[in-house]
């Protein structure tokens, strides 16, 4: 299987941006706070840690801290991701933040999952919780993020309402062992060190939103909610690195999208009750870095309509509820309608109307098959008939038959499996968990399933991505003897 040469690395951090989302420590003797910018820009409760560095083989101190605290009742299922080498060694018992609170935790793998029940009440202190970890001695110097999962989150106010705080990620730099630690100030601009030792941290010099395309509505009349669906945006940059932030796609529908670090629609503009022309702000940071973007609505009076009374005609309609599981064969498959559901409605001859019980389209005395050829290629017609005291009607879907085999992981056929494969497996796994309706044919279905459970999700791009990148590092193996090394 041939690879394209690609910015892999870069690819990756997108597709797991999509899987996950975005989050200073008082210190022991051997590591300093790097301080940056705080997020002015946040108007609401945000989360951070500082920049930190520190020597490999040494323990630290990790405070959570936040600015614009409210008082909460229940933060509950928090989730820190814990880079490989790091060990998390205790968390503390109580929240100063937050009055007579308690704070429980468990570590599951690379993940901290942790819980803050209290009273309600908020006191002065910054600190929200402190985690001990300890730095093996092997971890290599770099810059590690700790990044946010708040996909299970949930934070009560002492009210009972909900409340959606904002969660920025932290960075801790690993030094050698037995080098001495330094403190740099990061604006986001190059760093300067107190010894002739420079440390360089990397930092966004550049931050952008983007927007992909409009919500399918910017129209109003007065009394009509807002409705954001089909709003796409990404959030894109670069580190003083040359390092590119890779783009995304977000749905301005996710009015807070914890998988960029903070990403949010902001709608407070809008009013439906008066005629107007409103802004919709699209707002991101990262890393002490701040974009934002707009596009604009309206809301009118409603048009005057006259009504008038025709007579209804009578009719049947034809809806298909849900197309087969199975819509594309090679040659010789037969065919096979199972899942697809159907009803029929309308207003009979004399005038009532009328909706039928859900068809099966394995019910051969409503469905018009006869079209249908396994023996060669094409694109077939399958009816679906109802008739009614003389009324008639139809309605009908596709079914293709190939001679081509699917090639696992390859999904758009294209004779290779990379990220653009992924990208689209995650694109698919979106539709089916907003509508349970995805585009892909048969043997995309099947090429996409590399865990061979029967759906397709994040799991099966992320195997792909993984394969990808052992291939992009000079291995040379099949897709199929991969998962089977790896008992997948």
């Amino acid at each position: 299987m041939k690879t394209r040469p690609r910015q892999f690395f870069s690819v990756m951090l997108s597709l797991l941006m999509a899987l996950m989302c975005m989050t200073t420590a008082s210190v022991y003797a051997d590591y300093q706070a790097i301080p940056e910018q705080s997020p002015k820009s946040m108007n609401k409760m945000t989360f951070f840690m500082d920049n930190v560095q520190v020597s490999a083989g040494s323990d630290l101190q990790l405070d959570i801290k936040a600015i614009n605290p409210v008082a909460i009742k229940s933060l509950e299922h928090i989730i820190l991701t814990i880079p490989n080498g790091f060990e998390v060694t205790g968390m503390s018992d109580t929240s100063s933040m937050f009055g007579g609170s308690s704070v429980t935790y468990e570590v599951s793998g690379n993940f901290l999952n942790f819980s803050i029940i209290s009273d309600g009440s908020l006191n002065e202190n910054d600190i929200v919780a402190t985690i001990n970890l300890h730095v093996s001695e092997i971890v290599n110097p770099n810059t590690y993020d700790f990044k946010w999962v708040t996909t299970a989150m949930s934070c009560k106010l002492p009210t009972g309402s909900s409340y959606a705080p904002t969660f920025l990620t932290g960075r801790i730099t690993v030094n050698d062992s037995g080098s001495t630690p330094q403190t740099t100030t990061t604006l986001c601009a190059t760093t300067t060190t107190s010894t002739t030792t420079t440390t360089t941290t990397t930092t966004i010099v550049e931050f952008n939103i983007n927007i992909l395309s409009l919500p399918e509505k910017t129209a109003y009349v007065i009394g009509e909610e807002l409705d954001l669906s089909g709003g796409t945006y990404s959030c894109t940059g670069k580190y003083n690195t040359d390092v590119v932030i890779p783009a995304s796609i977000k749905y301005m529908t996710d009015l807070h999208d914890d998988r960029f670090s903070d990403s949010y629609i902001d709608i407070s503009e809008f009013d439906n009750t008066k005629v107007g022309t409103y802004r919709i702000y699209i707002k991101a940071s990262k890393e002490g870095m701040y974009a934002e973007d707009y596009f604009e609505v309206t809301v009118k009076e409603p048009e005057t309509t006259t009504t008038t009374t025709t007579t209804v005609s009578a009719y049947i309609n034809i809806t298909i509820d849900s197309l087969p599981t199975k819509t594309a064969y090679v040659v010789g498959e037969e065919l096979d309608l199972s899942g697809g559901k159907w009803h029929s409605d309308g207003i009979k001859t004399d005038g009532t109307p009328f909706s039928s019980v859900p068809y099966d389209m394995t019910d051969n005395s409503r469905v018009d098959t006869s079209s249908f050829d396994n023996s060669k290629t094409g694109t077939y017609r399958i009816y679906l008939t109802e008739n009614i005291n003389g009324l008639y009607g139809e309605n009908f879907f596709d079914v293709t038959v190939s001679e081509s085999e699917f090639t696992l992981g390859d999904i758009n056929d294209d004779g290779f499996i990379d990220s653009v494969d992924a990208t689209a497996v995650l694109m698919e796994y979106a539709k089916l968990s907003a509508s349970n309706i995805g585009t892909f044919d048969e043997n995309q279905r099947k090429a996409a399933d590399l865990n061979k459970d029967g759906f397709t999700d994040s799991v099966d791009a992320t195997l792909i991505m993984m394969y990808y990148a052992y291939i992009s590092a000079g291995k040379n193996d099949t897709l199929e003897n991969w998962l089977f090394t790896n008992n997948i």
